[in-house]
């Protein structure tokens, strides 16, 4: 028979309760729907007991307790509330109003303030304490966020937070008594300090203390405004970072991360900049078809006027150079539905080539990883939070995914991680970390020289490597490869110590940024670095590729870009390109220079796009649209919601590639939302995991 779990049996204002041992009273209190009000507590961090808002009454003792951080024992007797808890609740919330400027009038966060909301809650009208304010600066140097230290209630919530969740440590109290405030490094400014402005503190803050620089100015209109709250991911880099997208108006006010320490998840649900403030940043959007007239000039068009001069242009071409000479270009931004819908108007069209603005990373990528064996895939973003050693090269996860580098700074600081980075190192100097600068280009040799001193090290022992790659490998001139990317007596110290954690680490990982993706022969290199550790499981690498779009894990692993270069031989004409939903610099690629006809499908007004196109069509950006999105390393897709409606008249590139399609006198198979969405559940199943 099962052994029955000890329960503990506490009495809350009258009520028995039976809960585990361990629990505080707060817990059980909120378990059961009891209201006990706090500052300094949330869910995800250290309990505290500093704001003092939290005391309750136990076993009719003469001191009043703090819930949060004490724990129920058998028979606990707890009060909640009383004339002599609220008094002492009252006083507290009447120091901490007193002590600093806390002039709801002007704060950002007014309507959206924990602390205001107790004062409500408490029916404060006025203060009875004589205001003890003095001056504290305010810190204006962060691009995303303001720091007013007037509105600080010293919860240490920011702190705790930036720890224990964001593992930076940039936060901590500075200072003593009434002269306390919260310090960032050694300084009160953001400018210049280790802090990558993840925005945590400022979610975590329940003040005006920390708040945005984008959109707060939407929150105060002198008036209640209704504002809805929905879950989403991002889109941004391919993590699928589960977030809380809040609205009013169709307006979209900020993004804050779903922390959680039970999500399973190395990263506890937070975000990074690019995730919860680029949005809202976006640049001018495209809300009308625009039309190049035969003058050179822009004009706006309707829909059905700028759908059929997209597709005479287009089938004119094709009627007189045939369908070879068109080109289809999609972004990887993509959502999967949108591409597989992307890859069947190309073949609808009879397009003579067919890409995605990151195809010759796929290629690369493909050509490289089938040169060292069949069917090997890539290890999962994840796995970062279990290496004990990481070797960046031909990229910083700081540009391509942020969080990546976070976690890996957190491990830095926590685990002892051992990190070598190599390329443009700057951003990792510091202690824990073998920084190597290589000129963009030099990755190959670096590689090379890498691999041949570790063999040789090894004296043939390889783990996972084919004998007779071995024996090439170890035939290397290490001392030209080392002169060929100019290694200094320093660099070649560093890389003789890299090469030493590296063997000596038992779970090692490599991080390969887009210099190493954009060369199969740095591809291979890389993936036989990893290969002499063994694989992390069957046929999987210790290998992460550093992916340059949001959903280019859904575009490789439904082979929406060419596996093929494009023919040498090749005449474009014409052709079609499809971008995301969000703001992403526009490039076509230089062989496409100089075509007689160009249609583009976008979210964003760009200059650069005036220059080679002849019709520009609108899409929604990706808070308007829908579908699901596949990570970084191809393992999960998720589905992301979108919660406000597009521009009048603006409508998905899902229907605008139907459109086109149908005008060019090729017409889709898939024609609803409904059928391009179950194609996409179907084919994101029917690819394997690597």
């Amino acid at each position: 028979m099962d052994r029955i779990e000890e329960k503990v049996r506490i009495i809350i204002d009258g009520k028995e309760l039976f809960t585990a041992p361990g629990a505080t009273i707060l817990d059980v209190a909120r378990q059961n729907d009891i209201r006990i009000p706090t500052l300094c507590h949330h869910p995800d961090l250290t309990p505290w007991g500093g704001c003092r808002l939290c005391m309750v009454e136990v076993d009719a003792a003469p001191k009043l307790a703090a819930s949060c951080v004490t724990p129920v024992r058998d028979g606990m007797n707890v009060v909640t509330s009383n004339d002599r808890i609220l008094e002492s609740r009252k006083a507290v919330l009447e120091f901490l109003f007193a002590e600093r400027n806390h002039n709801c009038m002007f704060c950002p966060q007014s309507g959206d303030c924990e602390l205001q909301s107790l004062a409500y809650e408490m029916q404060m009208d006025h203060l009875t304490l004589s205001s003890s304010y003095q001056a504290f600066p305010t810190d204006v140097t962060s691009e995303y966020m303001v720091m007013d230290h007037n509105r600080c209630i010293l919860c240490g919530r920011c702190v705790r937070g930036c720890a224990e969740l964001a593992g930076s440590y940039v936060l901590n109290f500075h200072n003593r008594g009434p002269k306390s405030l919260i310090g960032i490094d050694l300084s009160d400014r953001r400018e210049g300090s280790s802090c990558l402005s993840c925005g945590l503190c400022m979610q975590l803050c329940p003040t005006g203390a920390i708040s945005s620089r984008y959109r707060s100015h939407y929150t105060v209109k002198g008036h209640e405004r209704k504002k809805r709250s929905a879950e989403s991911v991002c889109t941004r880099c391919g993590l699928l970072c589960p977030t809380i997208l809040t609205t009013a108006g169709n307006t979209l006010l900020k993004i804050e991360g779903r922390t959680s320490l039970r999500n399973g998840r190395p990263d506890k649900g937070q975000l990074c900049f690019k995730g919860r403030f680029d949005p809202l940043k976006e640049e001018k959007r495209l809300t009308l078809p625009l039309v190049l007239e035969k003058k050179g000039k822009w004009k706006e068009a309707q829909w059905e006027e700028a759908i059929r001069i997209a597709s005479e242009g287009l089938k004119s071409l094709k009627e007189k150079y045939g369908g070879k000479s068109l080109v289809c270009i999609a972004s990887s931004n993509l959502s999967n539905e949108e591409m597989i819908l992307f890859k069947d108007f190309s073949r609808a069209i009879e397009s003579g080539y067919v890409d995605t603005l990151d195809g010759i990373h796929y290629r690369s990528t493909n050509k490289g990883l089938e040169s060292v064996g069949a069917g090997l895939g890539e290890a999962q973003w994840k796995k970062i939070a279990e290496a004990d050693f990481v070797l960046l090269v031909g990229g910083d996860p700081w540009e391509t995914q942020p969080m990546l580098s976070s976690l890996i700074r957190q491990g830095m600081v926590e685990r002892g991680l051992r990190v070598a980075a190599v390329g443009k190192s700057d951003s990792w100097a510091g202690p824990g970390c073998i920084g190597i600068s290589l000129r963009p280009g030099k990755e190959i040799p670096f590689l090379k020289s890498f691999l041949a001193m570790a063999l040789k090290q090894n004296k043939g022992s390889a783990g996972a490597l084919k004998s007779n790659e071995v024996e090439r490998m170890i035939k290397v001139d290490v001392e030209s490869m080392l002169n060929e990317i100019s290694a200094s007596v320093d660099d070649r110290a560093r890389l003789a110590r890299i090469v030493d954690y590296f063997q000596a680490a038992e779970n090692p990982l490599i991080v390969a940024g887009p210099l190493v993706t954009g060369e199969p022969e740095a591809v291979r290199l890389a993936a036989q670095i990893s290969m002499m550790k063994g694989y992390l499981e069957e046929k999987i690498l210790r290998l992460l590729l550093l992916k340059t779009s949001g959903n280019s894990g859904g575009a490789w692993k439904m082979n929406i870009p060419s596996r093929m270069e494009k023919a040498s031989d090749a005449r474009w004409k014409g052709g079609v390109v499809v971008l995301g939903g969000v703001a992403e610099p526009f490039f076509l690629p230089s062989f496409l220079n100089g075509l007689e006809f160009l249609v583009v499908v976008a979210s964003f007004h760009q200059k650069e796009l005036e220059d080679r196109v002849n019709v520009l069509l609108p899409r929604p950006r990706w808070v308007e649209g829908e579908g699901t999105f596949t990570s970084l390393d191809g393992r999960e897709s998720r589905y992301a919601a979108g919660l406000l409606d597009p521009p009048a008249g603006v409508q998905g590139a899902w229907k605008t590639l139907v459109d086109l399609a149908e005008g060019c006198g090729s017409p889709l198979t898939l024609k609803t939302w409904e059928q391009v969405s179950a194609k996409g559940r179907e084919m994101i199943q029917q690819q394997p995991l690597k």
